[in-house]
């Protein structure tokens, strides 16, 4: 508890200084390198407080984008992560737009240009999906998790949402598939003590061209893409050994 405590003093601190100085960046040049530099700043306080330990192959990750990334979701500590083992390609995060509401947090998401979505709501989420692919066509890489929130079982991924694909097509940008595994035994969905000190590891899949695809096969290809996570997701389960300290 000890513990919990002090991460949340810390990063609360922490996020309050960079939430205002995004504000301050922000008014004169929105999603800019100032604000990708303070972004990457945020996401290093997240993981070196929480005491997460990261190891990452992102051989994988192309060297330039556009690209839309597809990561799996367990925990509030997948976006500082893949902000920062992405921050090359300073992607848009299409999240929840509750996160928007949150006062310093949520006034710096909307000036880094990130993309709200209300997933009750088709209709908006649609048009969200739409902002994204104007996002992506303009130069910018997306990020995506497509299961659409934090999963509690951790066993293998859950079902995916076609949202992420068919922004993938509107743009026609390649699929990076992300597979991270271990955020949701730190601090999982509906928790807020930090569970044990843990290593996240995370790997990226090779870039999945959708050059043979259309909106018809959407569907086809969001099997493939679940059956190729969930089974390097599992690999990666299975392979690990338990480093805690």
């Amino acid at each position: 508890m000890i513990r919990t405590i002090w991460f949340y003093l810390s990063f609360l601190t922490a996020t309050l200084a960079i939430s205002i100085a995004t504000m301050i960046v922000g008014v004169f040049a929105p999603a800019g390198r100032a604000c990708a530099y303070l972004a990457a700043l945020w996401s290093r306080c997240a993981v070196a407080l929480s005491g997460i330990r990261l190891e990452a192959d992102l051989n994988a990750v192309p060297a330039r984008g556009p690209v839309v990334f597809m990561v799996n979701h367990q925990s509030q500590f997948d976006i500082p992560i893949s902000t920062l083992l992405l921050r090359s390609h300073y992607p848009a995060f299409v999240a929840k737009k509750s996160l928007f509401r949150i006062p310093f947090v949520g006034w710096a998401f909307s000036l880094g240009k990130h993309i709200p979505i209300d997933r009750k709501n088709s209709r908006s989420a649609m048009k969200s999906m739409d902002k994204a692919a104007e996002t992506a066509k303009a130069g910018r890489s997306i990020v995506i998790f497509p299961e659409g929130t934090r999963q509690l079982d951790t066993s293998r991924l859950g079902s995916f949402k076609p949202g992420g694909i068919i922004l993938a097509l509107k743009a026609g940008l390649p699929v990076v598939p992300v597979v991270m595994d271990g955020t949701g035994e730190i601090l999982p969905k509906g928790h807020i003590t930090l569970k044990r000190r843990h290593v996240v590891r995370v790997k990226a899949l090779p870039p999945a061209d959708l050059s043979g695809y259309t909106i018809k096969d959407r569907n086809r290809f969001l099997t493939e893409l679940h059956t190729l996570m969930n089974n390097a997701y599992l690999e990666m389960r299975a392979c690990r050994t338990t480093k805690t300290f």
